[in-house]
């Protein structure tokens, strides 16, 4: 085994083989990528940070107070407004297509 695929082993968090784990505190930079893993499993250990007290009852009385806002997309002016919009802008660019084709049929048949 090369120290990329011990490296890749440890990053997968695959047991070793003794061999490999030998090689993998032996080698400075197979220790070094080992070693990172392990502060980083340590930081990232989901019971090391736990939500403070009554976390959970401030977050469902907020929602329950917020219940009747709605976001700003949600409102049917909103709506109105954003599909009126794209009317405008689907029909100027039929007039700019069709624009476009007359003045090159114009164009071509000039130079006849």
């Amino acid at each position: 085994m090369n120290c990329n695929d011990i490296q890749e082993k440890l990053a997968r968090a695959l047991v070793l083989s003794p061999e490999d784990a030998r090689h993998a505190t032996d080698c400075a930079a197979c220790a070094g990528v080992a070693e990172t893993y392990a502060l980083l499993d340590v930081a990232l250990d989901p019971e090391r940070v736990l939500p403070p007290d009554g976390f959970a009852d401030r977050v469902m009385a907020r929602l329950e107070s917020e219940g009747d806002a709605r976001r700003f997309i949600d409102r049917p002016w909103v709506t109105v407004l954003l599909v009126n919009a794209a009317v405008v802008l689907a029909m100027l660019n039929v007039a700019r297509f069709i624009a476009g084709v007359l003045v090159a049929s114009v164009g071509l048949a000039g130079v006849r």
